[in-house]
């Protein structure tokens, strides 16, 4: 008799959501995962390896093996990717009757309405974590009625927005906070807080200059109350392009835009938006169009 790849596999796990493990589990799933409920039902997960501790963690909930956790290379060896397939037809099931789709149907989920607010921000915590972006508190899905969902459920005044073949989402920076307080076992990379409460509205433009002048981004954001990446949309709306306070060499920014996007890099590099991609086409650095969008 074949040996079970995960013999302490817990198959009943997802037939009832009645803890913040399982709802962030679930959240987790619905924006990583792809289960196949036809011949082999089964569940796989990939991730990019760097963020392989949030695998483990899913696998010491579920009792899944993993010494199962397999990796791989992709973009001809540039990016690191792990993954783990765990098999059962009652556990994919399950899954199932919770709204997970077969394969990479992303367009036909709904957010699935659990017992409470704070299930429901677990699962949002979750999606958060494998769709999200930490800097500005949105995350995308090519589900309509899903993020409308998510949006309706939580009452977000931001508008649902339509990108190239996603629906994007801004949640809001109390809503990411308040996911946070929520339920402590999630990613850590993303696990980032934001300063004060909603960001106050957009400064003067002439104001923006003067505190250029004299401070970063991250200080300015510190000085305002708001996130890095407020301060970010502020530059773009008024077309301020902002430099570095150091070079940025030509092999350091190919390697930057294989795995982060433009906004992302001007944040960390305390620059605007507009001078990395001005930079980039002086250096002659491509950028396809995704990696001017936002960091999943």
């Amino acid at each position: 008799m074949k040996e079970k790849a995960h013999p302490n596999l817990q198959e009943d796990y997802f037939q009832i959501i009645d803890s913040k493990d399982k709802a962030y589990n679930l959240g987790f799933i619905f924006a990583d995962g792809c289960i196949c409920n036809t011949r082999h039902h089964n569940l796989t997960i990939e991730i990019n390896k760097i963020d392989i501790e949030i695998l483990y963690k899913i696998c010491d909930d579920l009792g899944a093996n993993k010494e199962k956790i397999r990796y791989r290379t992709r973009n001809k060896g540039k990016t690191y990717m792990s993954s783990i397939r765990i098999n059962g037809k009652q556990f994919v099931g399950h899954l199932t009757n919770l709204g997970c789709v077969q394969g990479k149907s992303y367009k036909k989920i709904h957010l699935p309405i659990l017992l409470n607010r704070e299930l429901q921000l677990a699962f949002l915590l979750g999606v958060y974590d494998g769709d999200g972006t930490a800097y500005d508190g949105s995350f995308v899905c090519s589900s309509k009625p899903f993020v409308a969902g998510i949006k309706k459920y939580f009452k977000i005044k931001n508008k649902v927005q339509r990108r190239t073949g996603v629906y994007c989402l801004n949640i809001g920076t109390n809503l990411v906070n308040e996911m946070l307080d929520n339920y402590d076992r999630s990613l850590q990379r993303k696990r980032k807080y934001f300063p004060g409460v909603e960001p106050i509205k957009r400064i003067s433009k002439s104001r923006l200059l003067r505190l250029i002048k004299s401070h970063t981004l991250v200080e300015i954001s510190k000085t305002l109350g708001v996130h890095e990446g407020s301060v970010q949309n502020w530059c773009k709306h008024y077309g301020i392009v902002i430099r570095p306070k150091h070079n940025i060499s030509k092999e350091f920014l190919e390697q930057e835009v294989k795995h982060k996007f433009l906004k992302q890099i001007a944040t960390e590099q305390h620059a605007s938006e507009a001078y990395i991609c001005i930079l980039c086409k002086r250096l002659g650095v491509n950028v396809s169009r995704k990696r001017s969008r936002v960091l999943l």
